[in-house]
Parts: C-alpha cells; sequence; structure tokens
C-alpha cells in the first residue's frame, strides 16, 4: 500500500478564487449594459485560460464554468433584433459624400444656375426689345416673324440639368416660360368655347379670311357650319360678285366688292369705301383697308376690313444678312444708307396702320376692325389697336390663336402655325363672346368671332354720303 493518501478536492473556503482578465472585461461590459439599460452580448465567449497572477496559475473548474456562463448569458429580448454587423463596403451614399464629388457638384449646379440666369436675361431682353421697337427696327422687326418656339428651344434644353443639379433653377424656368406664353405669346389659358346657336338680334356673328391664300377650301362649306351674318374677305377682288350667283348663298342679301376687298351680308349696307391716301408725289396710294357701313338689328354699326402690306420681299432680303443692319448701321457709317433703304417697307408699313387707325378713331358708332394685318400681334403696330380697342382673342379666345402660316412643314414650330396675322378688334360697344381661327387647310386661316352690343343704339337718320362701289 502506498502511503500518499489519495488527493482530496479543495473546498471553496480553501481555495482562493481568481478571475482572469477576460472575466473581468466581461463584468464590466455587463455592468456598463447594465447602467445603460441595454441587451448584454448575447453569448458570453467561453474561457480557455485563466492568466498567471502573484499566487500562481488557476484553472477553473468545468462545472463551475459552465453555472459561471450560464449565469453570465443574457436572455434575448425578442422585440428588438440584434444588430447587423456593418458593412466595409462602400456605398452610393458615400459615393456623394466624398470630398471631390461634393466639390463637383457644386461646380456644376453654380453652373446650371448661371447659364439659366443668363438664358432668362437674353430671352427678356429680345422679348422686351420686340415689344418696344418692332417694326421700327430692321432687326426687331425680322425676329417679330420668327417661329415663337425658337425662344423657348434653349430652356426646354435646361429643364432636364435643372432638375437633377438645381431644383431652383428648374422652378424659375417653368415660371419664366408661363408667363413669356402669357404676356408676349397673349397664350389664352381658358379652354375653346363651344360655338353657340345663332341669335340674329342678339350676336353677331363675323366670318373674316384672307381668301387669296385659301387653298382648296370652300367658302361654302365654312359659311354653312358658322352661319355668319357678315363675311369680310380680303385679297378677293370681285370675288363677292360672283357669290352673288352662287345658289349657296341665297340666304345673303348684300354682295359688295371694293378694291382687293368684299363682304357679304345679310343685313343691309349703307356704304362702302376703299381707304386711300395722297402719296408724295401728289399720286393716290391705298391703305390697305375698307370701310363698310350696315346697320344691325336696328343699330348702324362700322366694319373695317384690313389687310396691311405683305412682308414677305422684305423678310427674304433681311433674312439673307441684311436684318444686322439694324444693329449694325450706326448713323454716319456707310452701313446706315443700307439699313434706311430695309427699313423703308417697315416705316411705310407703320405709316398705313396709323392713317387707317386716325379714321377709325373718328367713328361715332360701334366699330368692329377685322382681318389680315400681316403683323404679329406684337410690336408697336399691334399695341396702336390694342390700347384703343378689345383684342378679341384676349377677351374670348383660347390658346395662342395662331393663323399663319396655316400650311407649314417646320419642325421648329412642330407643325403648327406660329404667326397671328388675322386678328379682330372691337370698340367698347361690344362684349366679346368668341374668337377662333378655324382648322382649315389654307395658308391664312378664317378667324371667326360672336359680338353682343352691350346697349341697343338707334340707326342713324340718314346714312353718309358714301356710295357703294
Amino acid at each position: 500500500m502506498s502511503d500518499e493518501l489519495p488527493h482530496a478536492p479543495h473546498s471553496s473556503n480553501q481555495r482562493k478564487k481568481r478571475i482572469s482578465k477576460e472575466e473581468k472585461m466581461l463584468l464590466e461590459r455587463i455592468r456598463e449594459h447594465d447602467r445603460l439599460g441595454k441587451n448584454p452580448p448575447a453569448q458570453v465567449p467561453e474561457l480557455q485560460e485563466a492568466e498567471d497572477d502573484e499566487e500562481g496559475s488557476f484553472e477553473p473548474h468545468p462545472v463551475s464554468t459552465q453555472m459561471r456562463t450560464a449565469r453570465q448569458e443574457p436572455r434575448p429580448y425578442p422585440s428588438e433584433p440584434s444588430p447587423s454587423p456593418r458593412r466595409s463596403t462602400g456605398t452610393l451614399s458615400d459615393f456623394f459624400a466624398h470630398p471631390l464629388v461634393k466639390g463637383a457638384l457644386r461646380l456644376l449646379r453654380l453652373a446650371v444656375r448661371l447659364t439659366v440666369l443668363l438664358y432668362l436675361i437674353a430671352l427678356a431682353a429680345v422679348a422686351l426689345s420686340i415689344s418696344h421697337f418692332g417694326q421700327a427696327n430692321v432687326t426687331t422687326a425680322t425676329l417679330m416673324y420668327l417661329p415663337s418656339p425658337i425662344w423657348l428651344l434653349p430652356g426646354v434644353a435646361l429643364l432636364l440639368p435643372s432638375l437633377l443639379f438645381d431644383r431652383k433653377s428648374f422652378l424659375l424656368l417653368i415660371i419664366s416660360g408661363g408667363f413669356f406664353f402669357t404676356s408676349h405669346l397673349n397664350y389664352q389659358w381658358r379652354s375653346e368655347r363651344p360655338l353657340e346657336d345663332p341669335e340674329p338680334f342678339e350676336k353677331l356673328r363675323l366670318l373674316s379670311w384672307n381668301r387669296g391664300q385659301s387653298g382648296s377650301t370652300s367658302l361654302s362649306t365654312l359659311k354653312a357650319g358658322l352661319k355668319p351674318d357678315f363675311i369680310l374677305l380680303q385679297d378677293a377682288r370681285g370675288r363677292a360678285a360672283r357669290y352673288r350667283l352662287d345658289a349657296n348663298y341665297r340666304e345673303f342679301r348684300e354682295f359688295v366688292d371694293t378694291g382687293e376687298f368684299a363682304m357679304i351680308s345679310r343685313w343691309p349696307v349703307l356704304a362702302s369705301e376703299n381707304l386711300t391716301m395722297n402719296g408724295d408725289n401728289g399720286s393716290v396710294v391705298t391703305l390697305g383697308a375698307a370701310r363698310f357701313v350696315t346697320v344691325y338689328a336696328g343699330t348702324r354699326i362700322i366694319l373695317y376690313s384690313i389687310h396691311l402690306p405683305s412682308p414677305r420681299d422684305a423678310l427674304e432680303a433681311t433674312g439673307r444678312g441684311a436684318f444686322l443692319l439694324g444693329i449694325l448701321g450706326l448713323p454716319g457709317t456707310s452701313l446706315e444708307t443700307k439699313k434706311l433703304h430695309y427699313q423703308a417697307f417697315w416705316d411705310g408699313q407703320m405709316l398705313k396702320a396709323a392713317e387707317i387707325l386716325r379714321r377709325i378713331r373718328q367713328e361715332t358708332d360701334p366699330v368692329i376692325i377685322a382681318g389680315d394685318f400681316n403683323t404679329p400681334a406684337l410690336g408697336p403696330v399691334y399695341k396702336l389697336y390694342a390700347d384703343i380697342f378689345q383684342d378679341a382673342h384676349l377677351q374670348a379666345g383660347s390658346g395662342f390663336g395662331h393663323t399663319f402660316p396655316g400650311d407649314t412643314r417646320n419642325p421648329i414650330a412642330l407643325f403648327q402655325p406660329w404667326l397671328r396675322l388675322d386678328q379682330m378688334f372691337a370698340s367698347q360697344d361690344w362684349q366679346v363672346l368668341n374668337c377662333q381661327p378655324q382648322p382649315v387647310k389654307a395658308q391664312h386661316l378664317p378667324v371667326f368671332g360672336i359680338f353682343k352690343l352691350h346697349k341697343k343704339q338707334p340707326a342713324s337718320g340718314s346714312p353718309p354720303p358714301e356710295t357703294p362701289q
């Protein structure tokens, strides 16, 4: 037998319990989580080996280690899932947060904003120049006849960059475009009004058309649908006499030709006159207008049919580069003579328009003015009439009201007319109820309007001395 006694296990009060550094760190973490009200780690790592201290090494008993691990193991809370580990790979937000990328975006934003501001300043300068000078300058007179979408194309191209890099510039473009449509192009946001049934003694129905560029469209078909009381035709020399012989026009009472103008009426025509003026050398110059005196529902009214000189030849000449003379033809230079040569047509057009207006202003009876003005609803010629009379399109029209060119293949204008050359004006005696160009196949679209007198006036006692021509 061996003298050595079997090794007895140490009791808990005889063995000094030692705690390793890992256990100390774990306890500190548990206390910290408890203090902050957070869950402790989901699992306490298994202790592999206790470190030595001053009194020697100690290896925890397997049972006591398991008990301590069980005591320290937290109970998971089902409502709070454990956080997912953070990914170390880069994201899109990290890319845009990079200093170089942020700097590039700032430069792009600044470039877009500056470009938009320069464009809007240039657009305002062109619009104001056309509105103020118009036919008074060769350059602005030519710019008046360009398709209006040309001025908006740069803004359309800037919409996407401004939307991506500068939302304020995008909003500014939208607001400026709407203002340009309304103020410069006279766009009316109201919907097109449906045609009303004729009321012969209450509402006057007027059709105006440059018949010389009507193409193959029949006037008979047009008047059958619109049922006008009066038809004013321009560039229609001798046509009234031909319509008198046509059985399709038996509902009309009067057929009057005067110069290039023709009038067909359901009501009596008292007088007509082709307006002229004396030229510098004593010659007679036609003004491009006719005056018709008629009686409508017991009231004497005056209708003016307008056809100002066509700018086609002047535009073809200035379109080859001469329009720059409006800027380059400074007084005292050799280019001034050329500028005055090309400016002569526009000065003559403005002179005739002003003389016609002077005679219209002498009328005391209700007046309606309609026809082919051959000048857009921009510039000083238009303002001469719009400042005194009601523009029927502004009062009761819709959209742009464009009438020329009716048959176009211009992609910039989206294959649609881009000028409102054919217009209607009315004195303050009238209420404008409708004004719409008619969508027919013709170079100049006809314009149809409905008017109502504010107050019935008695017919004058005797007609003026003019006699029908």
